[in-house]
């Protein structure tokens, strides 16, 4: 069995990753942001969840979970993309296009 200690020395972001398991952590990150901010259990939120629709959310609560993700995720949001985000698929789309780029 060989080892590959190619990786061991370079930054975090310069390693080989899973695009799919990073998802599978951004997911689990935004739903557990979703539940602490708009008041429900992190279970409940699905990637086709509405904030407004379906977790009760005013137009100030989606400015606030812009906030928390551009903080959590160290990104900054574009105006005209934050103002569209209505699910947490849209925050994934966001995230995923920012890291393939």
């Amino acid at each position: 069995m060989q080892i590959d200690f190619s990786e061991i020395d370079k930054p975090f972001y310069l390693k080989k990753f899973s695009l799919k398991k990073l998802m599978s952590d951004t997911l689990k990150r935004l739903r557990e942001i979703v539940g602490e901010q708009l008041g429900t259990e992190p279970e409940k939120v699905q990637p086709n969840t509405d904030f407004v629709k379906e977790l009760g959310a005013d137009s100030l609560d989606v400015i606030e979970l812009v906030i928390f993700v551009e903080y959590e995720f160290d990104i900054a949001i574009e105006d005209e993309y934050a103002s569209e985000i209505a699910t947490v698929q849209d925050f994934l789309n966001y995230i995923e296009g920012k890291v393939s780029k």
